[in-house]
C-alpha cells in the first residue's frame, strides 16, 4: 500500500495491520430523569429510542431550576459553542457534579 498525499513524500506501508478487539459487559444505572441541554437544531438522537427518558433544558431550568432532580445531565455535542445559557450556567453544573450529580459531556472543540 502507498500513502500519498500532496503535502509529504509517498510512502509505502509493508508491514500488516492488525486490530484487536475486545467486548466487555456494561450495566448501566436505573434512569428516571435525565436532562439533555443540546446544541441547536441537533437533539438526543438515539437515547430516547432506547428508553432513557429525556427531557430538554432550556436557558431558565438551566439558570434556575432545581438540577438536583435529574439523574444524569448531558450537554450535547458542541453545545457549549451554540447555547449562550449553557455557559452562563456552567457554574450551576459544576455545583450540580460536586452535590454528586452525573454530568456527561459529548464531543466539544479543543478550545472548550
Amino acid at each position: 500500500m502507498l500513502i500519498d498525499y500532496p503535502h509529504i513524500r509517498p510512502r509505502a506501508v509493508v508491514h500488516a495491520s492488525t486490530a484487536e478487539l475486545r467486548a466487555a459487559r456494561i450495566a448501566l444505572p436505573v434512569l428516571t430523569r435525565v436532562g439533555y441541554v443540546r446544541a441547536r437544531p441537533i437533539g438526543p438522537r438515539n437515547a430516547a429510542g432506547r428508553g432513557v427518558p429525556i427531557e430538554l433544558l432550556g436557558a431558565d431550568t438551566l439558570a434556575r431550576g432545581d438540577l438536583s432532580r435529574y439523574d444524569a445531565i448531558v450537554i450535547g455535542s458542541r453545545a457549549y459553542e451554540t447555547e449562550p445559557a449553557l455557559v452562563a450556567s456552567n457554574g450551576r453544573l459544576l455545583d450540580y457534579v460536586r452535590a454528586g450529580g452525573l454530568m456527561i459531556v459529548q464531543y466539544q472543540q479543543y478550545r472548550l
